[in-house]
């Protein structure tokens, strides 16, 4: 039972089975207050998620791009569909997508975000986009802290800090099992699980949630500072996830493990919801729908004539 003013988030998953405009109805037990037992809701089923993928390292061979195993880990080739239809986005290209065309955004390896759509990015988050990020080398930590940790009150969630690097993968630390609970983790738990326990960080970047208050660290690494692999932030109605970690091997083992492929799995579908939550709307509710600038092209209008 909850008392009064709580509240508590169930999850649960169904499967449609065709794409389409579709109703969904949640009924709970009667009980005295039979007026908010019911709720409905109108959704908006896709053939597959529509995941972009910001590539911020163009490699050479295979899996030398920064987002490839990250995007055969969501789509593998072969006949047997994951529901997930990533799209990879470079530097050059990124002016001229789209966000809020995509259930969620991923970004690898980016030295910067363009400044000229930052707020951009923060109004897709705030409206309820998912928004994970990856680090790396190319990433530069002065300006994504000064766009988008701005003390706290940004999409980040926390500060990133210096460059700590083992001298091997075998003085490398693990990743501790999960010590909250979190849909992202779940499967993980448990101090026995060998799932976490076979990934080495031989770099990343000093970080410290406390007191972070909108900030919730999910998985730590073994070190002396319990540096933080896996943070999370609730933004307006959509939610930050940020991986102390590169989406390729440069900085951890966690790519060639099967981990990373559930991880994957599992971060566009808990990404996803909030991007995707229904057509339903309150009565005075504005409907609201990003553009980008850059796919329209302005016209002088002649006021005296309207």
């Amino acid at each position: 039972s909850l008392g009064s003013g709580e509240s508590v988030e169930v999850r649960h998953r169904y499967t449609y089975m065709d794409a389409g405009v579709a109703s969904l109805t949640v009924r709970l037990p009667d009980d005295s207050l039979a007026t908010d037992d019911v709720r409905h809701l109108t959704v908006e089923v896709s053939e597959a998620l529509d995941v972009l993928l910001v590539d911020g390292e163009e490699g050479t061979g295979p899996l030398g791009d920064e987002t490839d195993q990250l995007r055969l880990a969501l789509a593998p080739p072969g006949d047997t569909p994951t529901g997930v239809e990533p799209t990879v986005a470079t530097p050059q290209t990124l002016g001229d997508v789209d966000l809020s065309a995509h259930a969620s955004v991923i970004v690898c390896n980016l030295d910067r975000w363009p400044a000229s759509r930052e707020d951009e990015l923060r109004r897709y988050v705030e409206r309820g986009g998912g928004l994970a990020v990856f680090l790396g080398d190319r990433v530069d930590v002065d300006a994504w802290n000064r766009a988008f940790y701005a003390e706290g009150q940004g999409l980040l969630p926390v500060q990133l800090g210096r460059r700590l690097e083992s001298e091997s993968y075998d003085a490398a630390p693990a990743v501790l099992p999960p010590e909250v609970e979190h849909p992202l983790v779940s499967i993980f738990a448990g101090d026995r699980n060998p799932f976490l326990k076979r990934v080495r960080g031989r770099v990343r970047l000093a970080c410290d949630a406390r007191g972070e208050d909108q900030t919730q660290a999910i998985l730590s690494f073994e070190d002396q500072a319990r540096t933080p692999f896996l943070l999370e932030k609730r933004y307006g109605k959509g939610r930050v996830l940020l991986f102390n970690t590169t989406a390729d091997q440069d900085w951890s083992t966690w790519p060639k493990e099967f981990s990373f492929v559930i991880t994957a799995q599992e971060l566009v579908r808990l990404l996803a919801p909030a991007a995707t939550a229904g057509r339903n709307l309150r009565v005075g509710e504005p409907y609201e729908r990003g553009l980008n600038p850059a796919q329209f092209q302005a016209t002088a209008v002649d006021r005296e004539r309207l």
